[in-house]
């Protein structure tokens, strides 16, 4: 049974859809934004996608797809992260092959970012509530 789809990798699918099944083909340029668009979505975890994706308060779903392209294409900062994500995903993917002989997907990694971001939450969690506690100990 296949397991559904995230809002992340639907996506990513219909921008390979528009990139690889247009009939006349797609204009070099148009193909050069898709491909960074694709760069850029492959390395998002699905947290900061979804997150993305309930800020756009669109209810017409073509132009909230179409916004939430522009966003990821014209954000300097998205760019510069996937390109630090994917070095740091290359040099894990050869780890793995050299220490435990198998092929690390990236689907492990993105799992793996979304881990420690949770744990970063929950940390900052528990220390607000530590400064909290402290401060009912002062009163």
């Amino acid at each position: 049974m296949d397991k559904p789809l995230n809002r992340r990798l639907k996506h990513i699918q219909l921008l390979h859809h528009i990139l690889f099944n247009q009939k006349k083909g797609v204009p070099r340029n148009s193909r050069k934004g898709f491909e960074k668009l694709i760069h850029i979505l492959i390395y998002t975890t699905n947290v900061e996608f979804s997150e993305t994706y309930r800020s756009f308060e669109i209810k017409d779903k073509i132009k909230k797809f179409n916004e939430l392209n522009d966003f990821y294409l014209f954000d300097a900062r998205k760019y510069k992260k996937a390109n630090r994500r994917q070095k740091e995903f290359e040099e894990l993917k050869k780890w793995y092959l050299q220490k435990e002989g198998r092929d690390f997907k990236i689907e492990e990694y993105i799992f793996l970012l979304e881990q420690e971001s949770s744990k970063k939450n929950k940390k900052r969690v528990s220390d607000y509530r530590n400064y909290l506690n402290n401060k009912k100990s002062y009163i």
